[in-house]
């Protein structure tokens, strides 16, 4: 992954070089990789308080909408987000 130096206005270029042989070399966002949506998922799953996991929903939905993730892994973030809510409440419950 190359991380390439903030500019002047602080933003932050986060791209990697693969080549394909359909489409020979080119520049992807690591947004794109499955390996980044599961990394989001593992983070959900490792809340332990549902003001971690509410904080960290706010940034997914921030990441989201600034990056356009497609509506399938929206979707399915969202999922993962919410049976998380439900364990931790149903933990709350129990103590």
């Amino acid at each position: 992954m190359k991380n390439c130096a903030p500019f002047s206005d602080n933003t932050t270029i986060n791209v990697i070089f693969v080549h394909r042989r359909d489409k020979g070399g080119q520049f992807i966002s690591y947004r794109k990789l499955k390996l980044w949506i599961e990394a989001i998922i593992a983070l959900i799953q490792k809340t332990t308080t549902l003001d971690e996991l509410w904080q960290l929903g706010l940034w997914i939905r921030q990441e989201c909408q600034k990056f356009n993730y497609t509506q399938t892994v929206v979707e399915y973030l969202r999922s993962v987000w919410a049976k998380q809510r439900d364990d931790l409440g149903s933990l709350a419950h129990v103590r």
